[in-house]
């Protein structure tokens, strides 16, 4: 007992011998301690201010993106209607004159003459090579038109995939942008804090608004860089299905030279075979 009560003295008479000695200069332990979290505080809210300043910059490049991809969507969609179009209007060609070919084979097996639109008529022979060239490049026009839907169809399947990953941008961007008011709030609150620090008396209290402070923030980054993470992902999602739905033209068939061949062939401009210039008539001999 005489020990512990020597050891107290001892300490007590050294604490007053160091204030003594130091007058104004001497700072307990606990304010040792508090000034300390302040300085953490200080540059936590400095670090915390670039990482905001990140997100802003992000956040802008993603809302930025968002609509560069939705103008990509948009000219995909015009590039499919297009394509559809020009199939309807190519398959009207095809049945059309096919019908005719109907009609020449009804004719050629009746034995009626067939006749151009010069006057000129037709021996059997002839009459029978245009009909068989004609049907041979309607052949061609079919294949060639299947392609095209099979384009058309792979077309609109990646442009469906871009869209349903558009449709998550609205909502990940919503939320990045609360992340991001969030930290500022928590940033400028911090701040605060610190400065509050400095006029309370009792060292407790500073220390924890100080921890409660930096204990926020912590938090508010933590939320920043989730919403970050999950918006870099959707954005490379995103942008790897515009190339895709959106490739270059060295990555994705001529479709425009494509139609044009198609239409050469069901506009008869191969030459003297085709049945674009036989009158065609229920005319007998």
């Amino acid at each position: 007992m005489r020990n512990l009560i020597g050891v107290i003295l001892t300490v007590l008479v050294l604490a007053c011998i160091g204030a003594w000695l130091l007058g104004e200069k001497f700072v307990p332990a606990v304010e040792v301690a508090r000034d300390s979290a302040r300085a953490r505080i200080l540059k936590l809210i400095n670090e915390e201010k670039l990482n905001l300043k990140s997100a802003e910059i992000a956040l802008a490049k993603a809302e930025k993106a968002s609509i560069v991809m939705r103008q990509s969507v948009a000219r995909a969609r015009v590039k499919t209607r297009r394509i559809e179009r020009e199939i309807a209007a190519c398959n009207r060609t095809i049945d059309k004159h096919r019908a005719d070919l109907v009609a020449l084979e009804t004719r050629l097996t009746a034995g009626q003459k067939i006749t151009l639109v010069s006057g000129r008529a037709l021996s059997f022979q002839e009459a029978r090579v245009r009909v068989n060239a004609t049907a041979q490049r309607l052949d061609l026009a079919g294949q060639k038109i299947k392609f095209l839907k099979d384009f058309r169809d792979a077309h609109q399947h990646r442009l469906e995939q871009l869209e349903a990953v558009m449709e998550q941008f609205p909502v990940q961007v919503a939320q990045m942008r609360a992340s991001c008011f969030l930290l500022k709030e928590k940033v400028a609150a911090a701040e605060d804090f610190a400065k509050w620090a400095e006029d309370l008396v009792d060292n407790d209290a500073s220390g924890n608004v100080l921890e409660r402070a930096q204990v926020a923030l912590e938090e508010a980054h933590r939320t920043v860089d989730d919403r970050l993470m999950e918006l870099d992902v959707l954005l490379e999602s995103a942008s790897n299905r515009q190339r895709i739905a959106e490739p270059t033209t060295d990555e994705e068939p001529d479709v425009d030279a494509l139609i044009s061949e198609i239409r050469s062939i069901l506009n008869g401009t191969s030459g003297d075979l085709s049945i674009s210039h036989v009158v065609i008539s229920k005319d007998e001999n």
